[in-house]
């Protein structure tokens, strides 16, 4: 008896695609990493992933589990915010 699949194959497909990997055991690796880094469900991190090489996921994400997709939601902002500079003087050059 096999284990059910809790991650879309077809996302983890275009993924693999975008990158160039011939098997989706590299995508499960890289989405392993990820949800392990971020401290949430490898389903949001596969979203999160997604997002990453522009590929959509909404009705994945809407058929997840409510918990699931508020951790998307409170992952996203920090995925895509850019790390600010600690020295950063602004336009004048002025300290800050």
């Amino acid at each position: 008896m096999g284990r059910h699949r809790i991650l879309d194959k077809k996302i983890m497909l275009k993924i693999a695609k975008k990158l160039g990997k011939e098997d989706i055991s590299a995508i499960n690796g890289m989405v392993s990493k990820k949800a392990a880094k971020l401290g949430i469900s490898a389903e949001a991190a596969l979203i999160l992933l997604a997002k990453e090489h522009n590929i959509g996921t909404a009705t994945y994400q809407r058929n997840l589990d409510v918990t699931k997709q508020a951790e998307v939601r409170d992952a996203l902002p920090a995925i895509f915010t850019p790390e600010r500079n600690k020295n950063h003087k602004g336009v004048t050059g002025l300290p800050r």
